[in-house]
């Protein structure tokens, strides 16, 4: 039985996609603001139930498929009802923490970032995190490369090398 070679036209999951990129299509990772200093500045209760019907909406899923596919991904029994539950504005049920993973992969990651962008921190998506870690060791690598510098420049042997 002989191995079949992969195609040049298929991708891996975690190859990143440049044409897109030039092409301007990938979203841009905005930086959120500083986290706000009043006192209550970060209760949400009602804004969260807000954020999770827009995200929703957005969504191409209908409630309880998304009250299935929490379930799938939690372990949990999750039902259409609860997440009316979450989502009603005269509720006092508020949105578990334990569900934010789930619903931050199905729903993608505006909700997440509506419920932490407040206090300071974004959420990304695997490929803008694979983006940020590599402007960080480009980052990196030019601050090595010019310390390497300063420092061969200030060595007599190396330095007189350089200068002479």
């Amino acid at each position: 039985m002989s191995k079949r070679k992969a195609s040049a036209t298929q991708s891996h999951p975690d190859q990143i996609d440049f044409l897109t990129i030039l092409e301007g299509k990938h979203t841009v990772v905005t930086v959120p603001d500083e986290p706000a200093e009043e006192i209550g500045a970060l209760n949400q209760k009602q804004k969260i139930k807000i954020w999770l019907n827009d995200a929703i909406k957005r969504s191409p899923y209908n409630r309880e498929q998304i009250a299935l596919m929490i379930s799938h991904e939690t372990g949990e029994d999750i039902s259409e009802t609860q997440i009316n539950t979450w989502t009603g504005s005269s509720r006092p049920n508020m949105l578990p923490a334990c569900v934010l993973a789930a619903l931050t992969k199905i729903l993608g990651p505006d909700l997440a970032n509506n419920i932490f962008g407040p206090a300071g921190c974004v959420v990304l998506e695997r490929s803008d995190a694979v983006f940020a870690r590599a402007g960080q060791l480009i980052l990196i690598s030019n601050a090595a490369k010019e310390q390497a510098y300063q420092i061969i420049n200030e060595t007599p042997l190396f330095g007189s090398i350089n200068n002479g």
